[in-house]
């Protein structure tokens, strides 16, 4: 199987900052603990921007990709966070030499 990696580019309300990196680290944190395909996970905070984040995201295979963003987890983050994203930007990659 093919693992995929995603690079995810947030923007969001700088107002926001507080309750959105909290949804956004406890939707990593059961990501984690409950999706056996899920990886790897990690949140990026750039050094010149207040109100972006890059996430990393590593899945075993498509099928654990297809079960994280069907999951509960995913839609939980989005119904809390999702009213202070204003932009996303997501890259599928493939894992070259793994």
């Amino acid at each position: 199987m093919e693992k995929i990696a995603l690079v995810v580019s947030l923007e969001f309300e700088p107002a926001s900052k507080t309750p959105f990196l909290q949804a956004l680290l406890e939707h990593r944190q059961r990501s984690l603990a409950n999706e056996a395909g899920t990886l790897q996970f990690e949140v990026l905070s750039p050094g010149d921007s207040l109100s972006s984040l890059v996430l990393y995201e590593l899945y075993e295979s498509a099928e654990a990709l297809k079960a994280h963003d069907e999951g509960a987890s995913l839609a939980l983050f989005k119904q809390q966070a999702g009213p202070f994203i204003t932009q996303i930007s997501v890259q599928r990659c493939a894992v070259l030499g793994a």
